[in-house]
């Protein structure tokens, strides 16, 4: 399968937008415009971020799995671990998952737009090392272990 760019899939994803019309995203109107605005492109996702005036968010589209999980599977992992990370309050959100395929051959998931700049390690490792710690300190019950 070639590589998918993120800025030819762009109309894809408004026109899941589209036809989706995500609820659950908090303040957000389908029914009004939005801007789509493609973030750095990973090897397994194409994020974007969706703007309606003063709201922001992610459209997140997993277009592989690095964990070897079916497409669906995969999302759902990652909406999962979100769930699971947001008592540290270092996550974003999620919002809506969408693993059914129907609309895209790929999962989908919504979560809060959370600002920033990319990591530069010779500067962030000291703050990376405090948010992994805070992770690693949450208390999960093991019903709601789900990680590989």
């Amino acid at each position: 399968m070639p590589e998918l760019s993120i800025h030819s899939f762009l109309p894809k994803a408004r026109k899941y937008l589209n036809q989706t019309r995500p609820q659950s995203v908090p303040s957000w109107s389908p029914d009004a415009d939005f801007e789509l605005i493609p973030l750095p492109q990973g090897e397994y996702n194409m994020n974007f971020q969706v703007r309606q005036g003063s709201i922001d968010w992610v459209l997140r589209v997993n277009t592989a799995s690095q964990l070897g999980l079916s497409p669906q599977a995969q999302i759902a992992y990652e909406y999962n671990t979100l769930a699971l990370l947001q008592p540290a309050k270092v996550a974003p959100k999620p919002f809506f998952l969408d693993d059914t395929l129907h609309h895209l051959p790929f999962g989908v998931l919504g979560m809060s737009f959370i600002p920033g700049e990319a990591l530069d390690y010779h500067q962030d490792l000291e703050m990376a090392a405090h948010l992994l710690a805070r992770y690693h300190q949450l208390i999960v019950p093991p019903d709601k272990i789900h990680l590989i």
